[in-house]
């Protein structure tokens, strides 16, 4: 039986992200070392925690409204109130039994609801094939709780209980691997949630094809993590404020209770940012090797190409005119190539981590060439070339989340992204540059006192880009391809490149 009093649980969910094969195991982390009886005298799950999925309904005992006559600690007990209020991934369900989805059901020819098929809930909700796992779920809530913050049995019932004091002396680390609440407080492992479905997760089963594009699904667009949790909007409270918060209610064990370095709260935003670039690159390979493995491997003649949307849409998604407003970027022409809005945030975070673009860019032209071999790519050679590239960022991540930030490293990453902004790029590139821009900017001037000039070319770009996302419930997340299509044709990167020009003037000199 669930507590009734759970005063502990970290909220920190992410952007429509559901574990269904297993439970979530990041890359990059330690490897788990040999498994103990008992930790803080409770039992370890063995061999692993047992999956369970839970209703939002076990949740709202504690963290809907603060208990009377207690004072929240580790959280605010208002977490529930503003996911479920505010919150769109409590919809994320609702939509696929909706016109649109209907639409693309009949279109692919799917047997039954759409509300069933694992293609589709597997990101919108949970898929559980085991029915022992599923316990009090509902997959109507859509992509709730126990989805992002782990499915595991054993850490909803001990981690606001009788033991919750002990509970609270485990390290995050042994909190995931031991009893499988997933660490969102480890910025790596946050943004490879969220990318799992804003990206794709082969492993996952998390993957949306040209298929369902075709037929209707929204293009995913391109994702920087911190912008879009800040967009959710968030339900939990930033290190920083949290820890202000605890010293205002004078909690005596506040080391106990915030197992992290002061370095972490401070800029924490702008390493999001950092970080959320690199395992946001890194998912994109994943998926990447996976899908042209995948190919490769097939038996059948026809099943040997890669899926169509892994190449870049725009590539022949674009309006014909001479002469045209989209940059040449590489690739061979008439041949589709692949996205390059993943790349666009690694070489900042390779210059905060002190290590050379080098190794990087030729990683990156072997992929390149690999797409460029032949028509639509050889997909042996993608499938080698994007590997490398999984193995060459698995440990950058955790090398970027060490390195503390400060206002002068802050300073340098905007002239880094002003400088990347003057050179020619896509839409997809460009809106990475300006999210990360607009993010960093925040933590190194909040009140925008130093640089207020740089105001006008940021709301500039909100209207050339379409920087603001549907934050809410009110706001549609649905997108007209039209009205899509209409905005990256007017997209000039040159316009946008002379903005970055003048961002950069009138940013200061370090």
């Amino acid at each position: 039986m669930l507590p009734t009093q759970c005063r502990t649980v970290f909220l920190f969910v992410s952007l429509s992200i559901v574990f269904t094969l297993g439970g979530f195991a990041p890359r990059g982390l330690p490897q788990q070392r040999q498994q103990p009886d008992q930790l803080e005298g409770i039992p370890v799950p063995k061999p692993s925690p047992k999956r369970a999925f839970f209703s939002i309904e076990d949740c709202r005992q504690c963290h809907l409204t603060p208990p009377p006559g207690a004072a929240p600690v580790i959280c605010r007990c208002t977490e529930m109130a503003i996911w479920k209020k505010e919150d769109k991934h409590g919809l994320a369900f609702n939509v696929l039994d909706g016109d649109r989805g209907r639409a693309i059901g009949r279109l692919m020819s799917i047997k039954g609801k759409v509300t069933d098929e694992r293609r589709c809930i597997v990101c919108h909700s949970a898929y559980i094939e085991n029915a022992e796992e599923k316990h009090s779920f509902k997959p109507e809530e859509g992509v709730s709780c126990v989805v992002c913050h782990g499915a595991a049995l054993e850490w909803v019932e001990i981690h606001g209980g009788l033991r919750k004091n002990q509970w609270r002396k485990l390290t995050r680390q042994d909190k995931q691997t031991y009893f499988g609440m997933t660490d969102l407080w480890d910025l790596n492992t946050r943004s490879q949630v969220c990318a799992s479905c804003h990206v794709g997760n082969a492993e996952q089963g998390k993957f949306v094809t040209h298929e369902m594009y075709a037929a209707g699904h929204p293009p995913l667009p391109g994702i920087e993590v911190a912008t879009f949790c800040q967009a959710m909007p968030p339900h939990w409270e930033s290190l920083r404020a949290k820890e202000e918060r605890l010293r205002r209610l004078q909690v005596a064990n506040l080391a106990q209770l915030l197992p992290y370095k002061p370095a972490e709260a401070a800029f924490e935003q702008t390493r999001a940012v950092l970080v959320g670039g690199v395992a946001t690159f890194q998912t994109a390979m994943q998926l990447l090797a996976r899908e042209a493995q995948t190919s490769a491997d097939a038996k059948d003649p026809n099943g040997g190409a890669l899926d169509l949307a892994n190449f870049d849409c725009y590539a022949c998604h674009h309006e014909l005119k001479s002469p045209s407003n989209r940059p040449r970027l590489s690739g061979l022409p008439g041949r589709p190539g692949m996205r390059q809005w993943p790349t666009a945030l690694v070489t900042v975070a390779l210059k905060h981590a002190a290590r050379e673009e080098s190794e990087f860019r030729a990683k990156l032209a072997d992929l390149q060439r690999a797409f460029d071999v032949q028509p639509f790519g050889d997909c042996v050679r993608i499938a080698a070339a994007a590997k490398a590239l999984v193995e060459w960022s698995s440990s950058l991540a955790a090398e970027v989340d060490k390195r503390p930030v400060d206002e002068a490293a802050a300073l340098r990453m905007l002239r880094q992204l002003a400088e990347l902004g003057t050179q020619p790029v896509d839409y997809d590139t460009a809106r990475q540059i300006a999210w990360a821009f607009r993010v960093i900017r925040a933590d190194w001037d909040p009140a925008g006192a130093k640089t207020p000039r740089i105001n006008q070319f940021l709301e500039s770009l909100d209207r050339d880009l379409k920087l603001q996302l549907p934050s809410r419930q009110s706001g549609d997340i649905s997108h007209d391809p039209s009205a899509m299509l209409t905005t990256r044709s007017a997209f000039d990167p040159a316009s946008f490149s002379q903005g970055c020009r003048q961002i950069a003037q009138e940013l200061p000199v370090p």
